[in-house]
């Protein structure tokens, strides 16, 4: 079975609780990014042809995009890959360093474990369904 021609990295973000309320249980905002897989594997339903992301050009707008981002002020950041329960975490996570951006065209490198450093996150979670007889 092919994937979709998008990756998603999901970002969530608790917020306080309005101030009117003092027992309300706080507002989360959830953001969503979906992009397409920047490794481009040419596995997809959809396939398109796309530059290298590891060029200086492109690595300055991914830190651009993840400047923006950051933003948020994300308490989480999950990425499109199985990791094992029950955390869920990536495992590969705690080995990014800055030598990853520059041979790593993976969009969960790119975007999310940069992202998550970023905010000061120790962990980043996978999230991914994979088909399965039955």
């Amino acid at each position: 079975m092919r994937s979709l021609a998008f990756a998603v990295v999901l970002v969530f973000a608790a917020l306080p609780a309005r101030a009117e309320d003092p027992v309300a249980t706080p507002a989360v905002q959830v953001m969503t990014l979906g992009v397409y897989h920047l490794h481009n594997p040419g596995a997809d339903e959809h396939n398109i042809e796309v530059d290298s992301v590891l060029t200086p050009r492109r690595q300055a707008e991914l830190e651009a995009l993840v400047e923006t981002l950051a933003e948020f002020a994300p308490t989480h950041v999950l990425v499109e890959t199985v990791a094992p329960g029950p955390d869920y975490a990536v495992r590969d996570y705690p080995r990014f360093d800055d030598a990853m951006l520059l041979r790593d065209p993976n969009e969960i490198v790119q975007i999310g474990f940069r992202l998550a450093r970023r905010v000061g996150l120790s962990t980043v979670h996978g999230v991914d369904v994979q088909a399965r007889e039955g």
